[in-house]
């Protein structure tokens, strides 16, 4: 799994005394009792490691997204599980909180797979449609790209769906309205501003909703665009906000349902994970995938019919 970790890192914000605590820590300490905003302020070096402590595990690079496309790509022959979601942050979140629930998906054999993008969910359910006899599919997406889910899937003769209830029945489940607003009302406002001061970025939040375009906003709206505002921001905020969740246990529906549907049963456990011969040539075409994602320059893979095509995340221009 690959993040680029690029920053801008002239932002402050106060602290709340000395001591350091974890994110659901952090979530305890009630908003009056913090300092007003520049009464003092975490240094570069601070946040830098706090941030570096977020994406623990996570290698940078600017072709980070299509190299965790890539490796994904080469577990998915041993799966007994396959998810497609949308981007990076929908993978860590999901990894989030499968620790957080005590799972340990590479034992389990489920891969998640960021697609690079909505868009791209027809070419990897035709890729990955062979080995739909042994293999689970499912996957996450927000409500405004459940069309094109939905579509794609009856398209790939996957099922029919024709509401979100459809979806589920297949898999797939739908974030209202995106990720970061089912974790933002999971964790509440005040949570999420605790988080924002215990990472320090609670200065850069108020002067974000002092600008003209979002005064006077409703909240949960601020955080949403603050969150993806930031450079490498909605990625570090995928895995806290999900840890502070998991830590009341309030994990937004989407993710518990999608992490309880690929929950590997014994009779899977016990299965015979070799490539069968029938899907054979499904596998070395998403090894071949993988090896032309890895292989490609500066994030961008040619569409060719049988390739993959990844521009970074999404199909919308992202501040990484």
């Amino acid at each position: 799994m690959f993040v680029d970790l690029k920053d801008d890192l002239r932002e402050t914000a106060p602290t709340v005394g000395e001591e350091r605590r974890t994110p659901v820590e952090a979530l305890a300490v009630n908003a009056s009792e913090q300092p007003p905003d520049g009464e003092a302020t975490m240094d570069i070096t601070q946040r830098h490691e706090l941030a570096r402590r977020a994406l623990d595990g996570y290698v940078s690079g600017p072709a980070a997204p299509i190299r965790a496309t890539a490796r994904a790509l080469e577990k998915v022959d041993n799966a007994v599980a396959v998810v497609l979601v949308e981007g990076i942050s929908d993978q860590i979140a999901l990894e989030a909180a499968a620790v957080g629930r005590g799972r340990d998906l590479e034992a389990e054999r489920v891969v998640i797979v960021p697609i690079g993008g909505a868009h791209a969910i027809g070419r990897f359910l035709t890729m990955l449609g062979p080995l739909r006899t042994r293999v689970r599919l499912a996957g996450l997406c927000d409500l405004h790209e459940a069309e094109i889910f939905r579509r794609e899937l009856i398209t790939t003769d996957v099922g029919s769906p024709r509401t979100n209830t459809d979806l589920e029945h297949l898999g797939f489940y739908v974030c209202v309205n995106d990720l970061e607003d089912e974790l933002i009302r999971a964790v509440g406002t005040v949570g999420v501003e605790a988080l924002f001061d215990s990472q320090g970025d609670l200065g850069s939040f108020r002067s974000f909703q002092s600008q003209p375009a979002w005064r006077g906003r409703e909240p949960e709206a601020q955080m949403r665009r603050f969150l993806g505002s930031g450079s490498r921001r909605k990625l570090r905020y995928a895995r806290l906000l999900v840890e502070a969740a998991v830590g009341r246990d309030v994990l937004p529906r989407p993710l518990d349902a999608l992490l309880t549907a690929v929950c590997p049963t014994e009779s899977r456990n016990q299965r015979a994970f070799a490539p069968a011969a029938h899907d054979a040539g499904a596998v070395e075409q998403l090894r071949a995938g993988a090896q032309q994602l890895a292989a490609a320059p500066g994030g961008q893979v040619e569409h060719r019919a049988g390739s993959i095509h990844h521009n970074g995340e999404d199909s919308r221009p992202r501040a990484w």
